[in-house]
């Protein structure tokens, strides 16, 4: 009995995912064509991916109230989830590597929602576009995964940090915020680069429930003005570090998918 209703949750489950994505790209190119900006978009995107992570079981807890429309953004990268949570609760633009763009679906997301590419391998291409975001960023919200890769470690490790978005939060002198991500059950959710991914998602989506904590927090601007180099590496990290440990004391402050509610959108 157990296994039968796993597997009819998981046959729901995918078929909600698969309706979804279909519905999203021409939904997406639909306001592109009627004249949506970027950030419109993914404001009207918002509810969609509301729905379906409450369709996915997938229960938030977090802190986050009003939602910053601008700056630059840092967080712990655990999961493919991940980019589909954060998008759902905040209007972002993601920073991702330039493999997604081979990616089919992915790459058309991308595409539509106007994230952009880094090159990880080219030195010369990455320096070019903290220049390119610096202006981009103090007008709207830019997420970066300073690991650059997803990891099973319950919190970032330094070895893997990334000093670009240190960099670049320096150069634009923009608002910058920290988010912690935490889930439960953890080791379900992490999906590293050596996982296959559809065995991965089709194991995921027959789990019951699924909690992710999140904590967001913006990173105070005199601390980013009183130090440069390493230090500011190392305290763009340890303010992550500091998320994630204030999300995973989040229960008592859920706030479930169960109510979608569309962001207002503004008219210019």
């Amino acid at each position: 009995m157990i296994k039968i209703m796993r597997l009819a949750r998981l046959a729901l489950r995918l078929t909600l995912l698969l309706a979804t994505v279909f519905v999203i790209i021409p939904y997406l190119a639909l306001l592109k064509g009627l004249g949506f900006s970027p950030h419109r978009r993914r404001l009207a995107l918002s509810p969609i991916l509301k729905g379906l992570l409450w369709g996915l079981g997938i229960k938030a807890h977090h802190n986050i109230k009003k939602p910053p429309l601008r700056g630059l953004f840092i967080a712990n990268h655990l999961s493919y989830l991940d980019i589909i949570i954060l998008q759902a609760l905040l209007p972002l633009s993601f920073l991702g590597k330039s493999e997604i763009k081979s990616w089919p679906i992915f790459s058309q997301l991308a595409y539509l929602l106007k994230h952009r590419y880094v090159d990880r391998e080219d030195p010369v291409a990455r320096g070019q576009l903290i220049f390119q975001l610096a202006p981009i960023i103090k007008e709207e919200a830019l997420l970066i995964f300073p690991e650059g890769t997803t990891s099973m470690a319950p919190s970032p490790p330094r070895t893997s940090w990334q000093r670009g978005q240190a960099v670049l939060a320096k150069r634009a002198r923009a608002p910058m915020h920290a988010i912690g991500l935490a889930y439960t059950p953890h080791e379900e959710v992490c999906w590293v680069d050596d996982d296959q991914l559809v065995p991965h998602l089709l194991k995921l989506l027959q789990c019951s429930k699924i909690h992710v904590y999140i904590h967001l927090q913006e990173i105070p601007h005199p601390l980013m003005t009183q130090v440069k180099g390493e230090a500011l590496v190392d305290l763009t990290h340890a303010q992550v570090v500091g998320a994630v440990e204030s999300a995973k004391k989040l229960p008592e402050l859920s706030q479930s998918f169960r109510s979608p509610q569309a962001l207002e959108i503004p008219v210019n």
